[in-house]
């Protein structure tokens, strides 16, 4: 209504049947990046050299007030905090070392304000000698051996073989939920194994 440019079609060529001639338009909105709605330049990276995360913002236009980096490990069953760090201002880096913790990093950052709203996530995987294939092989070796003592039952090879994997959860070469799904999985086998009998 007030002359603006909405929308230019591509060429086509009408051929009316009827009149009046009608052509219909469809116009639809472009989805937004949320960045966009903001126009908050920001970086989330990790540092592979330093083990840290870093959370670098701008804010062109000064609205924001400030920005919080929370880091957790997930262990599977739960999230353990490692840093929850906040920055005020409309620019700023934030920084979270995560020193020795291994395993599945979750570094999250958000736009505190009312309500605070996750801006970004970055998901980093950290692994040492024990935690990757080293582990892993060492782990199926000790269950290798737990199972194999109990060759005379079957029932007592299945749960030696559960309690075989303890030592790789403590390795961290398989998480907790993996390890729970193998308990059921187990359980659901000398199930079967027990009704035939």
């Amino acid at each position: 209504p007030d002359g603006s440019l909405i929308k230019l079609a591509d060429p086509l060529r009408m051929a009316c049947l009827i009149d009046p001639c009608t052509y219909t338009l469809k116009i639809t909105q472009e989805v937004e990046e949320y960045f966009d709605i903001y126009g908050i330049e920001s970086s989330l990276t990790f540092d592979e050299v330093n083990d840290r995360f870093i959370y670098i913002w701008n804010d062109p236009s000064q609205l924001t007030q400030s920005m919080r980096l929370s880091v957790v490990k997930d262990t599977g069953f739960q999230e353990i905090n490692i840093c929850n760090d906040s920055g005020s201002g409309y620019t700023g880096v934030l920084t979270c070392n995560i020193g020795n913790h291994t395993g599945v990093l979750i570094a999250k950052t958000f736009r505190i304000s009312s309500p605070e709203i996750i801006f970004s996530t970055l998901t980093k995987t950290i692994r040492t000698g024990w935690n990757n294939s080293l582990g892993l092989f060492m782990s199926f070796i000790i269950a290798l051996i737990a199972g194999l003592t109990a060759i005379w039952s079957p029932i007592a090879a299945i749960i030696l073989l559960i309690v075989g994997l303890i030592p790789s959860i403590i390795f961290g070469s398989i998480t907790f939920t993996i390890f729970m799904g193998i308990c059921v999985l187990g359980g659901i086998i000398i199930h079967v194994i027990k009704r035939t009998k």
